[in-house]
């Protein structure tokens, strides 16, 4: 194999792996967004922030969407999808009342008066 087909081939060989790391990134973006803005939505409802809250939480909610969502199928509840996420460190009653809390602040628009 002469100089110009070796390099050549790691020139494939990094290309691909570099793709495949952008892949693998564009398909955690969903989940790091997700855990981004519901940390947001954390502080924002200590901080007693209603726009925040609400803001954050319908993030939380159109990343819990995407994550939900398989090409070509039905999509996933979002509740079922924030289960997926937090199944291993909290129980399902818990997680249950967090998408609860979730899902009314995204309704709840502030209103100033």
């Amino acid at each position: 194999m002469d100089t110009l087909t070796v390099r050549s081939n790691s020139h494939c060989v990094s290309s691909q792996a570099e793709r495949d790391i952008q892949m693998a990134e564009k398909r955690d973006a969903p989940k790091d967004s997700f855990f981004q803005y519901y940390e947001k939505y954390i502080v924002a409802k200590e901080r007693e922030d209603s726009l925040l809250l609400w803001l954050n939480a319908v993030y939380c909610r159109q990343k819990l969407q995407e994550l939900g969502s398989i090409p070509h199928a039905n999509t996933r509840p979002e509740e079922e999808t924030m289960q997926k996420l937090f199944g291993e460190v909290l129980t399902k009653q818990q997680i249950s009342t967090m998408y609860k809390e979730l899902l009314k602040d995204s309704k709840a628009f502030p209103i100033k008066s």
